[in-house]
């Protein structure tokens, strides 16, 4: 804990989280809290009343799909998704 009282007050984020990433259960419980908040983004990218241009399957939408598009509609509606699949 003497680790965790130094980076605090050091105030830089980078060395706060550097510490408290290194707690075992401080660790899991930002794994758990980024599951869930990437889970909740997946969930509402799926739903039916705002669907996602991924869920488009007929051939004209296909023919038509646009990478740049979809990188614009996981920036806003899925950025944690997005920084996963770009390694950050």
């Amino acid at each position: 804990m003497k680790k965790l009282t130094i980076a605090l007050q050091t105030r830089l984020p980078s060395i706060i989280v550097s510490t408290m990433y290194n707690v075992k259960s401080l660790k899991l419980q930002f794994k758990a809290r980024l599951l869930q908040e990437l889970n909740a983004d997946c969930v509402e990218l799926c739903q039916r009343r705002t669907p996602s241009m991924l869920r488009k399957n007929q051939y004209p939408d296909m023919v038509d799909f646009n990478w740049d598009a979809l990188f614009e509609e996981l920036q806003s509606r899925c950025p944690i998704l997005l920084d996963v699949l770009y390694g950050g």
